[in-house]
């Protein structure tokens, strides 16, 4: 079975297309992921250092928060 012209062409342009995509991505991401991991292991140290502070909050509590205040306002689900 043999692909008519413009299906080929299609077929071509979706390829490259995809192509663009990926390494559009990719450069992207390596442009993108030292900063990234650097305010993740900023915001990592920083919520350390609340919960040391503050040891009446629990570690879930501080994640989670809406859903313990509904435990809490004996609301069930």
């Amino acid at each position: 079975m043999r692909l008519a012209r413009s299906n080929a062409r299609l077929l071509v342009l979706l390829a490259f297309y995809f192509l663009f995509i990926v390494i559009g991505a990719s450069i992207f991401s390596a442009i993108e992921a030292p900063h990234e991991n650097a305010v993740i292991r900023s915001l990592r140290a920083k919520r350390a250092r609340f919960l040391d502070e503050h040891p009446c909050v629990s570690g879930y509590s501080f994640i989670y928060p809406t859903k313990d205040k509904v435990s809490m306002a004996g609301v069930t689900r």
